[in-house]
């Protein structure tokens, strides 16, 4: 997967989501959006002949089938959990942030094993963070 090809694929992702902004075209939606061909039989997106069922690239993926909404809560989301990090938290949240990165270039949220270990980080920093609130909650 070329950097050229990434970046078309992107283009295309963006121009799309144009058409949808708010409310994104619907999760899975890529598929079919990108899977039509003008006889109206369907056939996956194809650069350099091969088929790109996703954007690889999760925010854009995001972007594209939940709309700009998604996106606003998933950033909203990072940024309250960097602001309430310590270095208590130094693990979780390095393994965010390579998973953040990883997001950008691939799509680990559209594979079930990497899902699952993203979903594990992000309960661990989470529970990590709010182990104090947890602790007075509780007295």
């Amino acid at each position: 997967m070329s950097i050229t090809n990434r970046l078309f694929v992107w283009n295309k992702a963006i121009m799309a989501w144009k058409q949808h902004w708010i409310f994104g075209s619907g999760i899975g939606h890529w598929k079919i959006v990108f899977a039509i061909n003008p006889n109206g039989t369907l056939k996956p997106m194809a650069v350099d002949g091969k088929a790109w069922l996703t954007t690889h690239n999760e925010f854009l993926q995001m972007l594209f089938e939940l709309g700009i909404g998604s996106v606003i809560i998933f950033v909203g989301y990072i940024a309250d959990t960097i602001r309430k990090a310590t270095r208590k938290a130094a693990i979780p949240l390095t393994a965010l942030v390579i998973i953040i990165i990883y997001s950008a270039a691939s799509f680990p949220m559209h594979v079930a094993p990497t899902a699952i270990i993203a979903i594990a980080w992000f309960g661990i920093l989470t529970i990590t963070l709010n182990k104090e609130k947890l602790k007075c909650q509780m007295t």
